[in-house]
């Protein structure tokens, strides 16, 4: 809008009645002779200069997606993208990606941040490598608020950039020695070498070596029986495995469901839903997905995989479970309490016979008859708790029978 216009349209109007030379005004300021009729004619408070109307498919869904990118940390707009398509699915396919950030930017939903830093790429045979890293010490909730602790083992190979992400609660050896053993099955193959970090379940920091740093003996074990070197990449530099630094912003995307999942089946069958978008995204860096490159370039490069019942061995049977407040750790469709020190605490859950058997640290903590039963307390649990809750405001004999009296609702 000129403002030099609209002030020399305006004297005119109010020194005069006679029509002005539009065309003589149009040649003084450098304008369109209908610019200059249509601001002469414009009532005092027209706005000449209608502001555009953009409308969008994402229109419906903009306080949903605001929501998701207010509250939930390290939210992409990929991962925004995704949930939409999963969520609404009656929107899938009419708008792309990129309409989907330019309506984001349009409607200042800003996120995302680049850190600065230089990430050279480079490659590796097919075949060779396959790097992995923990996606650790994550946390989402269900609709109903319960929550639900997780790791995840993130592997990714380096020649096709193909993705596998294993859900596991625990980060233990055991656990590693698992999840390694799940991801070289679900791609169907072994390769020359693992490249990882200074995990806390595979090395120890000593000074006895020159490195400072000492694999244990049944890792070491472990990469005979397997014919897979395990190797340790440069300390606080993460991007000596970038490829598979790449792949956890991926994980990151489960964070967008978080208060909106039913159980934790839903939460493993989320994750396999994350690792088949990233397998089927194209890779800028390579021009093609990752799982296009892995079916024509790196699968039939594989080594044949080790024997599977040889590496099991390699893993202590149980389940790993974080305390929760209730005391009440799951296994086998039912819940078992342990003592109150524990609660936050990973512990190991092992069936043994007719009883179960929960661990700390290859400690005993607690022992439970096999049940039938949802919920499993033992008394002297139960009361340690009740009395943490209720304090000293009652005797020992009160909170005898009342423990005896709650517990009596789970039959116990």
């Amino acid at each position: 809008m000129r403002a030099d216009i609209l002030k020399e349209v305006a004297s005119i109007k109010m020194s005069t009645d006679i029509k002005p030379n539009f065309s003589a005004l149009a040649a003084d300021f450098k304008a369109s002779r209908n610019t200059i009729k249509r601001y002469y004619n414009m009532k005092e408070d027209e706005n000449p200069k209608k502001k555009r109307t953009y409308k969008s498919v994402f229109d419906p869904y903009e306080d949903f997606i605001r929501e998701r990118a207010q509250n939930v940390a390290g939210c992409t707009y990929a991962a925004l993208f995704m949930l939409l398509n999963d969520r609404y699915p009656e929107q899938k396919g009419l708008a792309k990606y990129g309409a989907f950030t330019a309506f984001c930017r349009r409607k200042k939903i800003i996120i995302g941040r680049n850190d600065g830093k230089a990430h050279v790429l480079f490659e590796t045979a097919p075949g060779h490598q396959l790097q992995v890293d923990w996606k650790e010490d994550l946390t989402v909730h269900t609709i109903d608020g319960k929550e639900l602790y997780f790791n995840i083992l993130s592997a990714t190979l380096g020649a096709s950039r193909y993705h596998v992400y294993i859900h596991t609660i625990g980060k233990t050896r055991s656990d590693f020695f698992r999840c390694v053993r799940m991801a070289l099955m679900k791609i169907g193959g072994s390769v020359d070498e693992i490249l990882t970090d200074n995990m806390a379940a595979i090395v120890k920091i000593t000074s006895e070596t020159k490195s400072g740093r000492k694999k244990y003996p049944d890792v070491l074990q472990w990469e005979k029986d397997s014919g897979i070197r395990i190797r340790l990449c440069k300390p606080r530099s993460p991007e000596t495995k970038g490829k598979v630094e790449v792949s956890n912003k991926f994980v990151d995307r489960i964070m967008v469901y978080d208060g909106l999942l039913k159980d934790e089946d839903e939460l493993k069958k989320k994750i396999s839903l994350i690792m088949r978008e990233a397998n089927e995204q194209k890779n800028s860096g390579i021009g093609l997905s990752p799982l296009s490159v892995f079916e024509m370039r790196e699968k039939q490069c594989l080594r044949p995989l080790p024997d599977m019942k040889l590496l099991e061995a390699y893993e202590k049977a149980g389940e790993t479970r974080k305390v929760p407040n209730t005391l009440l750790v799951g296994f086998n469709g039912r819940n078992y309490s342990v003592p109150t020190d524990y609660i936050g605490r990973l512990v190991r859950i092992v069936g043994e016979d007719s009883e179960v058997v929960i661990y700390y640290n290859e400690k005993e903590i607690a022992r439970h008859k096999v049940s039938d039963k949802k919920t499993n307390y033992l008394p002297d649990h139960y009361k340690q708790a009740l009395r943490q809750t209720i304090g000293s405001k009652v005797t020992d004999d009160e909170l005898e029978e009342l423990a005896k009296k709650n517990l009596e609702a789970y039959e116990i």
